[in-house]
């Protein structure tokens, strides 16, 4: 991710992360880590991005699935490795989803996103719709799970 935005023109790259090492970023003048300490902070950081970008490694699992809902409720577009579970919750049409730790995946991914704004706020707008009026909560898989469960079981 930071080698895809590094020096990228008008484009400005905050990362919320405890784990990045500032070394990552030396010469990236486009480029910090959010020092957040509080939860309005983060808030703060939501509004202020145009995208989000949800860099992932490799895994069998829903990773980040939480940044994904977070960004979608506040209407912000995610452009999201494609690991793990995710499209289970978010289709293509919801989610900007690129090749994992493929730099330029990553750059032609910013440069759509930048370049159309009614496609930008169209999938938005779908991932919320995905969402529901209950979001993507315990309650709600708990729910599904149970209505997936007597389909199974009773047939529908």
């Amino acid at each position: 991710m930071i080698d895809a935005v590094k020096n990228l023109e008008r484009c400005e790259l905050r990362i919320a992360s405890q784990k990045v090492s500032p070394q990552l970023i030396s010469g990236a003048k486009n480029v910090s880590i959010a020092k957040l300490k509080s939860n309005n902070e983060l808030l703060q950081l939501y509004e202020w991005a145009d995208a989000l970008i949800v860099a992932l490694k490799p895994n069998l699992h829903a990773s980040g699935i939480t940044v994904l809902q977070e960004a979608t409720l506040r209407g912000v577009p995610v452009i999201c490795s494609e690991v793990g579970g995710l499209p289970a919750y978010f289709s293509p049409e919801e989610v900007k989803y690129v090749r994992a730790q493929d730099v330029e995946a990553i750059r032609r991914a910013i440069r759509e996103i930048g370049e159309n704004d009614e496609r930008r706020w169209a999938s938005v707008k779908r991932a919320q719709n995905r969402m529901g009026s209950e979001g993507l909560s315990s309650q709600s898989y708990a729910r599904r799970y149970v209505e997936l469960s007597e389909e199974l079981l009773f047939g529908s």
